[in-house]
């Protein structure tokens, strides 16, 4: 499927304090917060008072670029994009934090990740499968870049508190976490980790299902079909029902690595505890611990990949993308 720019997701929308553009000494500030504007990195809301004062700034001051400045603040003016204050959260440039401000734009967006490698192949697909040539652009450009966190629980945390002090003005940053869960809907460490974090104005996601490998789309899996182990447990795979499939270990399947045997823990008897004998066997040691690479191979994936793991797995999906252009 070829990439599309949806229609609706907007980058991190500006208002200007009318009062910066009376500010000599912002020149150069301004002028790379308008290069954003122009590239499209950052769309800025013009006010009417801002616009006048913007034209008569960049005239004195930039004469050779102020007919651009004018027609790109006049085109948004008329075009209605400029949205009152008081609406929202949107950050507002003003003459005492303008450097600072603008010096957060610059800086690239970030998402913790707990494994950059893994779970950044599953963001990756699912930029593709939703046709958001956008963040897939903000990636290549270096505006949106995933860090790497080494793990969920306290590494996470840290990482992220850590990545947060990077910013100043305008904080860009969330993340997404593995919820762990070893059965459908169970509150876990992790999300105590994640309100955690929240609590400071990071947004998190959790995960719905247990980790990243659990949203390998079917038609992914596929690819793993080697006549061998994998496609014994892809086919075994394909046979779980959606609450199974959801917080079924892809990696390591039901082996306890303690007791050297497959064996369905407790706590998860009530939903796997009906599977074959031969079910068992073959799920069993799971993938191990390279079955994302399968998302990085032709043909591309689809919403409709996606959405065949579950009812509930695209709207999910669609709200990591929302928080993502949220820091974006």
């Amino acid at each position: 499927m070829p990439l599309r720019r949806t229609s609706g997701p907007d980058h991190v929308r500006i208002l200007s304090d009318p009062d910066v553009f009376l500010d000599d000494e912002l020149f150069e500030t301004l002028i790379a917060f308008m290069a954003m504007v122009i590239e499209g990195r950052h769309l800025w809301d013009v006010d009417p008072l801002s616009a006048e004062r913007a034209a008569d700034y960049f005239g004195r001051h930039a004469p050779t670029r102020a007919q651009a400045y004018r027609q790109l603040t006049e085109k948004s003016v008329t075009a209605g994009v400029y949205r009152s204050r008081g609406q929202d959260n949107r950050p507002t440039i003003t003459a005492t934090a303008a450097r600072a401000m603008v010096a957060d734009l610059l800086r690239p967006a970030l998402v913790i990740l707990e494994n950059q490698e893994s779970d950044g192949l599953l963001l990756r697909a699912v930029f593709r499968a939703f046709g958001r040539v956008d963040l897939i652009d903000a990636l290549e450009r270096g505006w949106l870049l995933f860090r790497h966190a080494g793990g969920g629980g306290a590494m996470f945390r840290k990482t992220a508190m850590e990545a947060a002090r990077e910013y100043v003005e305008v904080v860009r940053l969330c993340g997404v976490l593995d919820s762990d869960r070893r059965v459908p809907s169970a509150r876990t460490s992790q999300h105590d980790h994640a309100g955690e974090i929240s609590a400071h104005g990071i947004a998190i996601h959790v995960l719905e299902f247990r980790e990243a490998e659990n949203y390998i789309p079917p038609a992914a899996l596929s690819r793993v079909m080697d006549g061998g182990h994998h496609s014994v447990v892809a086919a075994a795979v394909a046979r779980l029902t959606s609450d199974q499939r959801g917080v079924f270990d892809m990696k390591a399947g039901f082996f306890d690595s303690r007791k050297k045997r497959i064996i369905i823990r407790d706590e998860q008897l009530p939903l796997f505890g009906t599977l074959s004998a031969a079910d068992l066997q073959e799920l069993g040691r799971g993938f191990g611990p390279k079955v994302m690479n399968c998302l990085s191979g032709p043909p591309p994936l689809g919403i409709a990949d996606f959405a065949d793991l579950g009812p509930d797995v695209q709207p999910e999906l669609e709200r990591l993308l929302a928080m993502i252009d949220e820091v974006l």
